[in-house]
């Protein structure tokens, strides 16, 4: 069975080293559909939030396993990481590539935030981005701003 057709209430349960037991396997294939496999660990981590340690979470969503960041979970990557006190400006090169990639997949989101507050409407994605965004400390903010303007321009 294929990774992403596991229903999230089997996932759900298993323990973090048996999660990353099954991505690092040598029978998972994250080249199938890298947005689906984003959505689910980004899941498996609201579910198990309060069991998942800084390295196993890196672990869980290092580029051998997850290897693109939907933009819908950016925001949410990133909140994570720093409720699990990462500085991804200072810590190791996992933690900061992360980071980096969760930046490159937020302009989108950080347009819908700005669109929906802008012009007072909010889908479900933009209130989701809306609310991972406002509980980002401001220099958080202040990077992914500036790299969707920078994004911007180049349109």
């Amino acid at each position: 069975e294929s990774f992403t057709q596991i229903k999230m209430t089997s996932l759900s349960t298993l323990e973090p080293h048996l999660m990353k037991k099954v991505l690092h396997s040598k029978y998972f294939r994250p080249d199938i559909d890298s947005r689906a496999i984003c959505a689910k660990i980004a899941s498996y981590c609201r579910c198990q939030d309060k069991s998942i340690s800084t390295r196993m979470f890196l672990s869980l969503t290092s580029e051998n396993v997850m290897q693109n960041i939907c933009e819908e979970e950016a925001l949410f990557f990133i909140q994570f990481m720093i409720g699990l006190g990462i500085d991804a400006s200072c810590d190791n090169q996992k933690a900061g590539r992360l980071f980096e990639r969760c930046v490159l997949a937020a302009p989108h989101m950080m347009q819908e935030v700005v669109n929906s507050s802008h012009k007072g409407r909010a889908g479900r994605i933009a209130k989701n981005a809306s609310g991972s965004y406002a509980k980002l400390p401001p220099q958080i903010k202040v990077q992914l701003l500036e790299f969707a303007l920078t994004q911007q321009q180049h349109l």
